[in-house]
């Protein structure tokens, strides 16, 4: 055979090195090298609620409050109180209602019944993270001396009112004791003309107030009630503050609770404590 033409021999050595040498640049561009996947993110424990609130996504967003109560979601999310979710404001829910006629006497107020009638015809109404605890000169319960955030949408009436927290309170089972002081004294000039009231509802709504100070209230001085909460749970709570100015007085409430059956109210409710109903 002459030179130049293969032989059957050289032509299948030659497709045996062809095909070596395309088989080694196939492995070269296809092989995979090792891989080990980073470490993921500090990830942050959430729930369902939150991806509703910060978008959908599923993520807490830093400083994000998507209900408005001033807690922020991760906090809310984060702080082992069940009390606080990030699609449920926490606070009351306050109605300014019907304003004393003449006095601010608790007569006016003689149980739950007749108090819900005062606020059935809503003046103005405001879902408040802050604004039950106050000692103040001002007359109008948008002043800022009230406290009161966020702030009122309008003005409100000067030197008589009527405001109604409406909430739910989470409360371990046991002895609860609640305190209500609005400044006033056994003395009649004292009794700042105005009235304050609890209520809480345990196994139905409450017949009576739990604790009551004021103007024609049997306690004139700070008022404290205990009630048996017979488990865990959230218990509707109201709370009346009935004011009417003729003295230039000033204006005062303070809320305290405490759990235990000989336990001192000391400690304030707090808007984590309390969630809108």
């Amino acid at each position: 055979m002459s030179k130049g033409i293969l032989s059957m021999g050289d032509s299948v050595a030659g497709l045996r090195t062809s095909w070596c040498l395309l088989a080694a640049v196939i492995a070269s561009a296809c092989r995979i090298d090792p891989y080990v996947a980073p470490s993921p993110p500090d990830a942050v424990v959430v729930d369902g609620t939150d991806a509703t609130t910060d978008g959908g996504d599923g993520a807490c967003k830093p400083g994000n409050d998507g209900d408005g109560d001033s807690i922020a979601d991760c906090a809310e999310l984060e702080d082992g109180v069940p009390f606080t979710d990030p699609t449920v404001f926490n606070g009351f829910h306050v109605i300014a209602g019907d304003k004393p006629s003449g006095s601010g006497t608790c007569n006016d107020l003689d149980d739950y019944a007749e108090m819900e009638g005062h606020f059935d015809t809503p003046v103005q109404e405001l879902n408040a993270y802050a604004g039950w605890q106050f000692e103040t000169g001002d007359d109008r319960y948008t002043d800022p001396g009230f406290g009161f955030a966020p702030a009122w949408p309008g003005q409100g009436d000067r030197g008589a009112f009527g405001l109604r927290y409406r909430g739910q309170i989470g409360l371990a089972a046991g002895t609860h004791c609640f305190r209500i002081d609005i400044g006033a004294t056994d003395d009649f000039l004292n009794s700042r003309n105005a009235c304050g009231q609890i209520y809480v509802g345990v196994g139905g709504p409450p017949a009576k107030a739990l604790a009551e100070t004021g103007l024609g209230a049997e306690t004139k001085g700070p008022a404290t009630g205990c009630v048996d909460v017979p488990s865990d749970g959230a218990y509707p709570i109201d709370v009346v503050f009935w004011f009417f100015d003729v003295t230039f007085q000033t204006a005062k409430l303070d809320l305290r609770h405490c759990a235990g059956a000989t336990c001192t109210p000391d400690a304030a409710i707090t808007a984590a404590m309390v969630q809108v109903r």
